[in-house]
């Protein structure tokens, strides 16, 4: 019998929040930026997205939880979207499908290092 770690937990990327990040910081001075900047800590904590040696998973909310998982071993497809800067930079949408779906079942938004995620995943998909 098999143990299951974490191999990889992420959150949404910074770049995710550019132009929250660019009014935040330029509205600092009237104290609704820091608000702004307060509301992207928020929204990055409430999503977490976590591969382990068997499953891909997704969780949301910070007070009510949520989450979805699909096994490793299920996994159909993985696609990565990359676009504009942001994707210049590396970050990018990973979708993952099973064969229970035509859609993707769990999309990681906005990640770092969406190709390096993706091959990892494969890597267990192969074990």
């Amino acid at each position: 019998m098999s143990t299951e770690s974490t191999v990889w937990t992420g959150h949404p990327s910074h770049w995710h929040y550019f132009w929250a990040w660019f009014w935040g910081i330029l509205l600092a001075v009237v104290v609704v930026g820091f608000f702004i900047i307060i509301w992207i800590f928020v929204d990055r904590a409430r999503r977490t997205y976590t591969v382990t040696t068997g499953k891909v998973i997704m969780e949301s909310g910070l007070v009510a939880k949520s989450s979805d998982e699909v096994r490793i071993k299920d996994i159909r497809s993985i696609s990565v979207r990359k676009s504009g800067l942001t994707g210049l930079f590396g970050v990018g949408d990973l979708e993952f499908a099973s064969a229970a779906s035509d859609q993707a079942e769990i999309t990681f938004r906005s990640i770092p290092k969406a190709d390096e995620v993706r091959d990892l995943v494969r890597r267990y998909q192969e074990s």
